[in-house]
């Protein structure tokens, strides 16, 4: 009981320092190395949901930047370039397949997606208005829209999302409770949602692709 102790101390220690799912495997791999995998699977199952929902912050934070930031004009010029992403559709792309690669899924990944999406269809929108002020032909720019909004939905797709109907929340809502928060002294998700809206990305989609 002293080992599995000290062994699920070494594994919270360390939990605090990891950037991403995948580095759970060593703290597993430590575990089982001590013969200590019986006695912490509770605090190895903790450790997984914990990495889970870091995983599911960073990957909202990342398209909640994506989707608002501002984009200069260099950048949008860049965007009509053969061959050039335009940057909210990168980062929000790399964003939802980091957070799949983590296991985020079910509600949590649903709503991440919906944000995306939602978030890079606004985002063309607004580019198409602002790249008509530079005079762009008329014909490149529905281009320019018609070939990222196709690009979102083809590389979305497989990914599994729900795009449908739903409220979501731009900003995760937090608060310390239960056995995660006493045992890594973090926040964890509230069933209450702060400034939540209703999102159909699906149909936002769908409408910018007519």
């Amino acid at each position: 009981q002293t080992l599995a102790n000290e062994v699920r101390d070494a594994a919270v220690s360390q939990v605090r320092r990891l950037d991403d799912f995948g580095e759970i495997g060593s703290v597993v791999a430590a575990c089982r190395a001590h013969g200590a995998a019986d006695a912490t699977g509770t605090a190895l199952e903790e450790i997984r949901l914990e990495a889970q929902r870091r995983a599911a912050d960073l990957a909202h934070a990342r398209v909640r930047a994506a989707t608002s930031s501002q984009i200069t004009d260099d950048e949008l010029r860049r965007a009509l370039k053969p061959k050039q992403w335009f940057a909210p559709l990168r980062d929000v792309l790399k964003a939802l397949t980091d957070a799949k690669a983590a296991r985020v899924d079910g509600a949590a990944f649903d709503d991440l997606a919906r944000l995306a999406v939602s978030g890079v269809v606004a985002q063309l929108s607004e580019a198409q208005r602002r790249l008509a002020a530079f005079k762009a032909p008329p014909l490149e720019l529905q281009l320019f829209a018609v070939a990222h909004l196709l690009v979102l939905r083809e590389k979305v797709a497989p990914l599994g999302a729900r795009l449908g109907p739903g409220v979501v929340a731009k900003k995760r809502p937090e608060k310390r409770a239960g056995v995660l928060g006493r045992l890594f002294g973090r926040r964890q998700a509230s069933e209450q949602l702060d400034d939540a809206r209703a999102i159909d990305a699906k149909k936002q989609l769908e409408d910018a692709l007519r």
